[in-house]
């Protein structure tokens, strides 16, 4: 996770980590849908194709190696590519993509067993998802949920 300090990516997962209010993730998300959605559209095909795909959930994009067959371009291409554009590497930005969806699916639904909602999004099993919350946000779905809660009620 070094290679993402300097980063926009990096930088909304340093501050998910930080985030001390519930308030300031969705915040930070926002942010991060925005500044997304904002990306200049280029020359640049390949990117705008793999980044289609993979909100789309195609399931070309489960992997780098499905990505960038789908795309049409080598794998090292694509990562070249992501980290110009974004500067972290297609793997990266598919994890944290991933952990976005899931962590949004379980603010909606509240507390469901981790094991299905790790299922449904893809990770091997529970303790996985576990393992990807803490690399992105410091923090477990748990603890995280509890947070969101307790702020609701303190509203």
């Amino acid at each position: 996770m070094s290679t993402l300090n300097s980063t926009f990516i990096g930088t909304a997962i340093g501050l998910l980590r930080h985030a001390e209010q519930p308030g300031t993730r969705q915040f930070i998300l926002s942010g991060l849908n925005q500044w997304r959605n904002s990306l200049p559209s280029a020359r640049d095909r390949p990117f705008h194709h793999a980044i289609s795909l993979i909100h789309a959930q195609s399931p070309a994009a489960d992997s780098v190696q499905g990505l960038s067959r789908a795309v049409g371009i080598s794998r090292r291409q694509l990562q070249r590519i992501f980290r110009k554009r974004l500067g972290v590497s297609p793997k990266v930005y598919l994890r944290f993509y991933r952990f976005e969806r899931t962590f949004r699916f379980l603010q909606r639904h509240g507390w469901v067993p981790l094991s299905a909602v790790a299922f449904r999004y893809g990770y091997a099993d529970a303790a996985h998802l576990i393992r990807e919350f803490r690399a992105f946000t410091g923090a477990t779905p748990r603890v995280l949920l509890r947070e969101e809660s307790e702020a609701l009620v303190g509203l």
